[in-house]
C-alpha cells in the first residue's frame, strides 16, 4: 500500500553475530509465514489473492504507459539497488506489449462439485503481466516481492501469494502465461511440483540453482490463475469474504458455478455515489455504518474493506451512514538515532494485514479522517446549494439541510455523519442572506397555504402562514393584491395551493417605533422582489387565470350540501323533527354485550337506528348501499368486509371514553366497532330532554367512506335512481371489463388469501431490503388477518350462497392465471357457473403471484427460524447475520427475488 522499507537503521559499534533462522526450524517458520499467522484464513486468502491480482493488473497498465512514452519510470517508481529492493525496480525487458491483454477485470470463481473433502474449487484469475523468468523463481520464495519501489500496489511483503495453504489444503495450483510461455505448478508447504513434463514441453527456463522448468507455447495473452480445493461447508464463508472485503474494487467479478452447471454472477461492487480524498459514499446496504477502506495512498479510489469503525475505541458517539473512511496503511522506520520517521501516515494493521490495530496512531488518524469527512460533507452540501435562483436555493435548503427527505442518498448519508444544524448556508447571489424562515428572509411578503375549513356550518377559505417545508413548489403562485376565494378553490384542485402575497402592516396607533418597522419592511419588500421575480418556481399569472364555466355553480352546490349537513348535525331534536322529509334508517354496529361482542360470526351485528333528511340520502356524496329486510344477510356480510377499512366509534367520536358502553366492542374481536353512517344514531339522544350526549354533540372527527342502511320497502322505492345503490350492486360489478365485485370485496378476498407471514420474516430485512418491500406491499391486507378462518370459511347457512360465489370466482381467477387453453376455460366455466364464457376477477393478480412465491420460499426456513430469537436492530450483530446468511445459502434461499 506504499513504498516499503525493510529493516531499521539502528546500528551498534560492532558488527556482532548476525541473526539467522535455525535450519531445524525452517519448516516451522514456513508454517508461521504461510499458514498459522492468519487468524481468519478464508478471508485472508480471498483478500491476498485478489489484491495480488489487482496489483498485476495495475502493473500492466503502468508498463503500457511507460513503454508508450506517456509516462516515465519516475512517475511511478523509485530506483533502489540494494539486494532487498532490486527485484522491485522497473524492468522494461520483462514486458512484451503484444502479449499484454486488453482485459482489465479480475475474475473470482467458486465452483461447486459433488463429493466430499476439498471437492469444491476456488480460483482467482488476473490478466496482468504473468509470471516468468526470474520472477517465477522468486514467486516460489518467501519474502520475494516486485512491489517495494512503487506506491501503486497493495502488497510488498512477499507472503500473500502463499496464503491458500492457511485454509488447510495440501497444495494450491498456479497456471500462468508470460510472453507466450505457459507454466503449471502445484505449491506445497515446503516444495513446488511443476506439472509440464519434458515430453510435452516446447521449451524450458533455468532457475539460478540449475533447475529446469518446462513450459508449453501458448497464444494466450499473459494471465495468472490461482486455484485450490474447498470443503462444501465453507461455501458461504468464501462468498462472505468476497462480499465483506471487495465491494470497493471496481475491476473484480465474482461468479458461482453450481453443481447442476448453472452459473450466477455474484459481483458485489458497490455503486459509488460520491468520492473524495477522504471518503467514499456508495449504495451498499450491507455496510450501513462508517467503515474503514484500506487504500494504497490517501485519495485512492479503490481499496479493501476492513470493517466498521469502532467508535467505542475512539471514545466517540456512534455515527451512521454508508460511508467508507479512506485510510492508507501507516509506514515508518527508525533512523540511526532511534527516532521514528513516518513515510506515510495512516492506520496500523497486523503483520498478516487481517485487522486494524486500534492503537493511538490508528485512533488519531481515524479521528482526523472523520473530521475531514465532516468538512467534505459541508463542501458537498454547499455545492448542492450553489444555485443562482433564490427560490430554488430555498427549496434545496429546506429539503436537504433541515427536512432530510431529499432523494439524494449522498446527502442522506452525509447528514448522518455530520450535524447539519452547524451548516448555515448562504445564498450564492448574496452571501449576506442566510437560510431562515419565510418571515426571516422574505420580509414584506407572506408565504401561505390555502385550505378549506368548516366553521359554524359554512365552508370558508383560510390562508395560513407556513414554513418552507410546507410549501407546495408545484402549485406556487404570486398574488399582487387580494386573492380570490373562487380562484383559490379552483387552483386547489391541482393540489395544495401556496401563495406568496405582499404584506402591508398598518400602524393603527401611529406608534413611531411601529412605523419604523413598517418602513423597514417596505424597503425589504422592494429588495426581496428582485430575489424571486424571475424564479421559474413561481407562477405569476394568478390574475390571468380564468375559472372554467360552471365551476362556481358546482361549488355553490357542494357548499349548499355541506352547509345543509353541518346545519343538520348541530340541530336540536325539535329542529330536526321539524325538518321535512326526515326518514328512518338502520345501520349496523357491533354489539357490546353477550357472546356476540366477540364477533366470531358474520351475523354478529345489531341494527342501529338513525334519522336523516331524505334529500341528504338521495344526493349523498358518500358511497351508500341500502337494502330491505330481505337483504339483511347481504348487508351484514358487506359490513364484515368493509369493517377494517372504515373508522371506529372512538375515531369518529373521540370524546368517548375507552370504556363507554357504546364506544367499543371486545378488544380481541376481529373488527372493533366500525361506523357505517355519517349521521348520529338516536341512541345517543336523550329522549327526555331531547339533547345529544356531549361525546357526539360536535362535528365527527372522521367520516366513513361507505354507508350501509336497512330501509323500509317504501323508502327503498324512493331511493331508486338516486346516488344510493342497492346492496346487490355491491356484489356484482364490472372491473376492467371482467365480472367482479366491489373494490372492498376484492381487497377483502385478497387479504384472506395473503400468505401467513411469520414474525421473523420482518427481521430478514437486515439482509435484503426486498423482505421489507414485501411487507410494505402486503401491509394494506394485514388488517384481514383473522378474517380467513372466522368469516371467509364461515359455515353460517344464510351467507353460503354469496360466499360460495366468491370462492368460485376465486377458483376461476386462479385457473385463468395458469394461461389454459380456450377449451379448458370453457370446461372450467361450465363446471363452476354452468356458463361457458365467464371471465372474472375477485382478487389482485400480483398478490396471487406473490403468495405462491412466498409460500414456497419460506417453507424450508420454518423449522429453525421459528425457534430462534432475532436480535434487536441497530446493534452490532454482524456475526449473527453472517450465520443467518450462511443458513439461507445452505437452504438455497440466499437469493430473494419476489415478484413485486
Amino acid at each position: 500500500m506504499s513504498i516499503k522499507t525493510i529493516g531499521t537503521a539502528v546500528e551498534s559499534n560492532s558488527k556482532g553475530v548476525q541473526k539467522r533462522i535455525n535450519v531445524s526450524a525452517e519448516k516451522l517458520v514456513f508454517d508461521v509465514l504461510q499458514s498459522t499467522q492468519y487468524s481468519t484464513p478464508i478471508a485472508s486468502t480471498v483478500r491476498e489473492l485478489v489484491t495480488n491480482a489487482c496489483d498485476s493488473q495495475r502493473e500492466k497498465e503502468i508498463a503500457l504507459e511507460i513503454l508508450s512514452g506517456k509516462k516515465t519510470v519516475k512517475d511511478y517508481y523509485i530506483t533502489r539497488n540494494e539486494e532487498e529492493y532490486k527485484d522491485s525496480n522497473f524492468d522494461p525487458s520483462y514486458y512484451s506489449v503484444d502479449h499484454l491483454a486488453d482485459e482489465s477485470n479480475v475474475t473470482i470463481q467458486y465452483t461447486e462439485r459433488a463429493g466430499i473433502g476439498y471437492c469444491d474449487d476456488f480460483s482467482v484469475t488476473d490478466f496482468g503481466v504473468g509470471l516468468g523468468g526470474t520472477r517465477l523463481e522468486g514467486y516460489l520464495e518467501l519474502g520475494f516481492s516486485t512491489k517495494r519501489n512503487t506506491a501503486e500496489n497493495f502488497g510488498a511483503f512477499g507472503l500473500g501469494a502463499k496464503v491458500p495453504l492457511s485454509t488447510g489444503v495440501d497444495f494450491y495450483t498456479v497456471e500462468t502465461c508470460h510472453n507466450g510461455k505457459l507454466f503449471r505448478f502445484n505449491c506445497y508447504p515446503y516444495k513446488t511440483d511443476f506439472m509440464v513434463n519434458r515430453f510435452e514441453a516446447d521449451g524450458y527456463i533455468t532457475f539460478s540453482d540449475g533447475t529446469k522448468v518446462y513450459y508449453i507455447n501458448s497464444s494466450s495473452k499473459n494471465f495468472t490463475k490461482v486455484s485450490f480445493g474447498v470443503k462444501k461447508h465453507n461455501r458461504h464463508k468464501f462468498a462472505e469474504a468476497v462480499e465483506d472485503q471487495l465491494n470497493y474494487l471496481n475491476n473484480v467479478k465474482f461468479k458461482c458455478v453450481f453443481e447442476n452447471g448453472n452459473e450466477m454472477d455474484r459481483s458485489i461492487k458497490s455503486e459509488v455515489l460520491y468520492n473524495s480524498d477522504n471518503l467514499i459514499i456508495s449504495n451498499t446496504y450491507a455496510w450501513r455504518k462508517p467503515h474503514i477502506l484500506m487504500v494504497k495512498s490517501q485519495g485512492a479510489t479503490t481499496g479493501i474493506n476492513y470493517g466498521y469503525v469502532d467508535f467505542r475505541e475512539l471514545e466517540m458517539e456512534q455515527l451512521w451512514g454508508a460511508v467508507a473512511i479512506k485510510c492508507p496503511a501507516r509506514q515508518s522506520y527508525l533512523d540511526e538515532n532511534g527516532n521514528e520517521v513516518v513515510l506515510q501516515d495512516g492506520v496500523d494493521v497486523t503483520p498478516s494485514r487481517e485487522k486494524v490495530i486500534w492503537n493511538e496512531n490508528t485512533k488519531r488518524y481515524i479521528q482526523g479522517a472523520i473530521e475531514r469527512a465532516a468538512q467534505d460533507a459541508a463542501d458537498v452540501i454547499n455545492e448542492q446549494l450553489n444555485e443562482d435562483d433564490f427560490l430554488t436555493w430555498v427549496k434545496k435548503c429546506s429539503e436537504v439541510v433541515y427536512k432530510n427527505n431529499n432523494s439524494n442518498t449522498v446527502l442522506r448519508h452525509l447528514s448522518e455523519m455530520v450535524d447539519k444544524e452547524n451548516i448555515k448556508p448562504s445564498f450564492p447571489g448574496n452571501r449576506s442572506i442566510t437560510f431562515a424562515s419565510p418571515n426571516g428572509i422574505l420580509k414584506g411578503y407572506k408565504v401561505r397555504n390555502v385550505s378549506l375549513v368548516y366553521k359554524n356550518g359554512k365552508r370558508i377559505i383560510e390562508r395560513e402562514e407556513v414554513g418552507w417545508g410546507q410549501v407546495n413548489w408545484d402549485n406556487l403562485y404570486f398574488v399582487q393584491g387580494n386573492p380570490s376565494a373562487t380562484k383559490d378553490r379552483y387552483l386547489m384542485t391541482k393540489g395544495t395551493l401556496t401563495l406568496i402575497t405582499e404584506h402591508h402592516p398598518t400602524n393603527v396607533y401611529d406608534d413611531p417605533k411601529v412605523q419604523a418597522r413598517i418602513d423597514s419592511i417596505n424597503l425589504y419588500r422592494v429588495s426581496n422582489w428582485e430575489l424571486f421575480k424571475d424564479s421559474p418556481l413561481v407562477k405569476f399569472d394568478y390574475d390571468e387565470i380564468e375559472v372554467p364555466d360552471g365551476f362556481e355553480e358546482t361549488l355553490e352546490k357542494e357548499d349548499e350540501n355541506a352547509t345543509f349537513k353541518d346545519r343538520y348535525r348541530f340541530m336540536t331534536p325539535e329542529e330536526r323533527r321539524a325538518l321535512a322529509n326526515e326518514v328512518v334508517l338502520y345501520t349496523l354496529r357491533r354489539p357490546h354485550t353477550g357472546d356476540q361482542k366477540y364477533c366470531s360470526n358474520i351475523s354478529d351485528w345489531v341494527w342501529d337506528k338513525v334519522e336523516a333528511p331524505l334529500e341528504l340520502i338521495q344526493n349523498t356524496d358518500i358511497e351508500t348501499f341500502y337494502g330491505t329486510g330481505e337483504d339483511e344477510h347481504l348487508l351484514k356480510l358487506a359490513a364484515v368486509i368493509c369493517a377494517p377499512t372504515v373508522p371506529e366509534w372512538v375515531e369518529v367520536y373521540p370524546r368517548f371514553g375507552g370504556y363507554h358502553i357504546f364506544s367499543n366492542t371486545d378488544t380481541s374481536a376481529a373488527n372493533q366497532n366500525p361506523v357505517f353512517t355519517e349521521f348520529r344514531p338516536i341512541r345517543f339522544r336523550n329522549d327526555y330532554t331531547g339533547s345529544w350526549e356531549n361525546a357526539v354533540n360536535a362535528e365527527p372527527a372522521m367520516v366513513t367512506d361507505i354507508q350501509l342502511f336497512k330501509v323500509s320497502g317504501a323508502l327503498s322505492k324512493k331511493l331508486e335512481g338516486s346516488n344510493a345503490k342497492h346492496i346487490s350492486e355491491f356484489f356484482s360489478v364490472l372491473h376492467e371489463n371482467k365480472w367482479s365485485m366491489h373494490d372492498k370485496v376484492r381487497q377483502w378476498v385478497t387479504g384472506c388469501m395473503v400468505p401467513h407471514i411469520p414474525n421473523w420474516f420482518e427481521k430478514l430485512g437486515e439482509i435484503d431490503p426486498k423482505y421489507t418491500a414485501v411487507l410494505n406491499k402486503l401491509k394494506p391486507y394485514r388488517k384481514y388477518a383473522l378474517h380467513r378462518n372466522r368469516y371467509f370459511d364461515s359455515n353460517e347457512e344464510e351467507f353460503q350462497e354469496i360466499l360460495t360465489l366468491i370462492k368460485k370466482m376465486h377458483d376461476m381467477q386462479i385457473f385463468l392465471s395458469t394461461e389454459p387453453s380456450e377449451e379448458s376455460i370453457a370446461e372450467k366455466s361450465m363446471e363452476l357457473f354452468k356458463v361457458a364464457d365467464i371471465d372474472c376477477t375477485i382478487m389482485d393478480d400480483d398478490i396471487i403471484q406473490l403468495k405462491d412465491y412466498i409460500d414456497e420460499f419460506i417453507e424450508p426456513l420454518y423449522p429453525l427460524f421459528e425457534r430462534i430469537s432475532f436480535p434487536l436492530p441497530h446493534y452490532d450483530n454482524d456475526r449473527f447475520w453472517k450465520e443467518i446468511r450462511a443458513y439461507l445459502e445452505l437452504k438455497n434461499r440466499h437469493e430473494f427475488n419476489p415478484p413485486l
